[in-house]
């Protein structure tokens, strides 16, 4: 039982490791999150690896708006109102807080070609989405309207995902800390989120010694084995 103790711990340490790297899903209504219905300020913290934040008057004058209210529907997802939580509910290109964006803030880089949206009460024929990322090097990427490629999800007809893989402008971009959705025209909420967060060097050095620790307890056991 003894011999097999460093062979378990290896792997035990190997899946932890392998788990980190895995894909988030974040589930943005307040039925997933578990929380009633309603404004939660201009900032939301979905978890410690993610915040949501509200903007509204994405004016050409005014590039980053207005502070806004972060809203949780029920069922349909995360949206925005204006700070005296006035104005529609979703992200929304009309009335008196036009043009606004719910802003996606991780604490650590994300891959950016990783990021997978669910959007919902989404028309395309009436409604468009911006997004703006920001990278890790401070350099912004706009992704205008006119490249959006939004896939309808089946079982809902006003549901669709939006893959920043599909996003030419994103293509060989380097990992981004923040995004944010805009809309011009119409309106929609962000009802969840799919990234791969980039392991910490922390996490990596944890995998790289527990190979090491694997390749070695292989070794020695086929050296007591050929003598």
């Amino acid at each position: 039982m003894t011999a097999k103790c460093p062979v378990i711990v290896v792997f035990v340490l190997l899946v932890v490791c392998a788990g980190s790297a895995l894909a988030d899903t974040y589930m943005l209504s307040a039925n997933a999150l578990g929380i009633p219905k309603g404004n939660y300020g201009t900032s939301y913290f979905v978890s410690p690896a993610l915040t949501l934040t509200a903007r509204t008057k994405m004016t050409p004058t005014l590039p980053y708006g207005l502070a806004g209210t972060v809203y949780l529907h029920d069922k349909d997802g995360a949206g925005v109102q204006d700070e005296l939580a006035g104005g529609s509910k979703e992200i929304s290109g009309g009335g008196p807080a036009e043009d606004e964006a719910l802003v996606f803030t991780f604490s650590t880089p994300v891959f950016t070609d990783s990021p997978t949206l669910l959007l919902n009460k989404f028309d395309p024929a009436g409604s468009d989405v911006e997004l703006v990322v920001t990278l890790h090097d401070g350099s912004i990427v706009y992704v205008p309207t006119t490249t959006v490629d939004l896939k309808t999800v089946k079982v809902d007809k006003d549901s669709y995902t939006l893959a920043f893989a599909d996003l030419p402008e994103l293509v060989g971009k380097g990992p981004l800390d923040t995004f944010y959705v805009r809309t011009w025209e119409g309106h929609s909420y962000v009802d969840g989120l799919y990234v791969d967060p980039i392991p910490e060097p922390g996490t990596m050095t944890l995998m790289g010694l527990g190979l090491l620790g694997l390749a070695a307890r292989i070794r020695k056991r086929k050296s007591t084995q050929v003598s």
